[in-house]
């Protein structure tokens, strides 16, 4: 190193360890009852008791190993500094809910249900762009690749998610060895017949649609997640730009489906775009189905209704001016105006790409995540902010 000007630090790394994890709410391994009233043909009500949960003694501790190895090196006398990581994670007994058909009671049990993995790529790349020509300039770029897999589910062939909406659409998501967490399950949308009607790929071959035909289609957990923050000054003013992106995820977007489906209490349509496409006023090509057909279907948990979720935003905007005890004769001043959510550049069709409004029960967030049914969106806010310095 000392023969040479390009670097100026490096350092290698390496880490392994083993973490466990129980974070299940207490008391989610017993058995409890719950409190119902039935009335057996009369107005009266009886009060009974059932079965809510059951009981699972054997739960253990779910166990992740982790591997890391990394790199940090700076160059160009310290102007540029990078940091990249590999990581490898292996979760062994993990902890999911099991969901138990309604013909044998509903409900959901905790379960040790096999080992999932996760491995990726970390990065940060900071560099000084200018310095000491009165404009300074800092800019960090950190970014994370992971793939995340399911490898065995203790012998189960598959575990179904939460139900998202029951009346309207039951389990939408799927844990199966081979796909990732956060998977969905569902129909594959082929478009609309010459009636206008929605047509579904027949996968089993089975002569029509039926739940057999359902696959995998799609994942909610993105394949790379970006942030870029931005440091500027000038003389008195300060200027922060802080950017985040995902990519790679899908969204299941419930609420456009109602509002464009022949479905619900009012059977008919709320939003315009389902007119004004539709396939009564475009004809072929359309993309949403015609109001006046018969015999048509509607499947919400298919690719029709699942979206691209990527998206780039602006997450922070900080302008801030600063003013020395010698102009204000009183006190160092700094004015502070910020901008949180400023714009968000993105395809989806709802309000946020970012939100969820549904997770299931429980802890099982990662297997639910990805399903907006009426998400509230990010609001943009605005600060103004003075501070003193006496």
């Amino acid at each position: 190193m000392q023969k040479q000007d390009l670097f100026q630090d490096a350092k290698i790394r390496a880490s392994f360890g083993v973490v466990g994890n129980q974070a299940i709410d207490p008391y989610e391994t017993l058995g409890l009852m719950k409190r119902v009233s039935y009335g057996f043909g009369s107005t009266n009500y009886y009060t009974g008791y059932w079965s809510e949960s059951l009981a699972t003694p054997d739960l253990t501790w779910e166990k992740t190993r982790q591997l890391d190895l990394g790199v940090d090196f700076s160059m160009f006398d310290r102007r540029l500094s990078v940091s990249l990581d590999y990581f490898y994670k292996k979760t062994v007994d993990g902890l999911l809910q099991k969901t138990i058909p309604y013909y044998d009671g509903g409900g959901s049990f905790w379960v040790n249900a096999g080992k999932i993995s996760n491995k990726g790529l970390d990065f940060s790349i900071t560099g000084h762009i200018l310095q000491g020509t009165g404009v300074n300039w800092t800019s960090t770029v950190t970014g994370t690749y992971i793939k995340n897999e399911v490898l065995s589910l203790a012998g189960s062939d598959f575990l179904y998610g939460s139900p998202a909406a029951r009346g309207m659409v039951e389990e939408v998501t799927i844990v199966k060895p081979g796909e990732p967490i956060g998977s969905f399950y569902g129909y594959v949308w082929e478009g609309l017949d010459d009636k206008g009607n929605n047509v579904y790929a027949d996968l089993n071959n089975s002569g029509g649609i039926d739940a057999g035909d359902r696959t995998v289609i799609g994942k909610s957990t993105p394949d790379f997640i970006l942030g870029w923050n931005n440091m500027l000054s000038w003389k008195n003013w300060d200027l922060n730009l802080f950017f985040t992106g995902s990519f790679g995820a899908k969204k299941l977007n419930l609420t456009r489906f109602t509002m464009a489906s022949m479905v619900g209490d009012s059977k008919f349509i709320t939003l315009r775009d389902a007119y004004v496409k539709g396939f009564d006023k475009v004809g072929a090509g359309a993309e949403y189905t015609s109001l006046t057909s018969t015999g048509n279907t509607f499947q919400p948990a298919s690719t029709q209704w699942l979206e691209n979720a990527d998206y780039f935003r602006l997450d922070n905007l900080s302008l801030s001016y600063n003013l020395s005890k010698k102009v204000t004769r009183f006190a160092d001043l700094r004015l502070t105006v910020s901008c949180q959510n400023l714009f968000t550049i993105t395809r989806y069709k709802g309000y946020d790409p970012s939100s969820s409004a549904f997770a299931g029960g429980g802890n099982s967030v990662d297997i639910n995540s990805g399903v907006d049914i009426g998400a509230y969106p990010t609001p943009r806010t605005w600060t103004f902010g003075v501070r003193m310095n006496f």
